[in-house]
């Protein structure tokens, strides 16, 4: 479960960069900001547990961020 995940946030990194239209000379300078965002969205998918609707963050925290 956690292999699929990583390769998720791996590619919604790649796709935010690629979207951006991002020169190839500066996508392996931003790869890592563009990671880190694409794992703070991943935070932000609503899912449900025990029936409560919520994102994963409010699962976690209580409250989004």
């Amino acid at each position: 479960m956690a292999e699929i995940g990583f390769a998720m946030i791996s590619n919604k990194g790649r796709a935010l960069l690629i979207r951006a239209n991002t020169p190839w000379k500066y996508r392996f300078h931003l790869y890592r900001e563009a990671f880190k965002t694409a794992t703070d969205l991943d935070g932000l998918v609503v899912v449900s547990v025990n029936v409560k609707r919520a994102t994963n963050y409010q699962h976690m925290f209580g409250q989004n961020p």
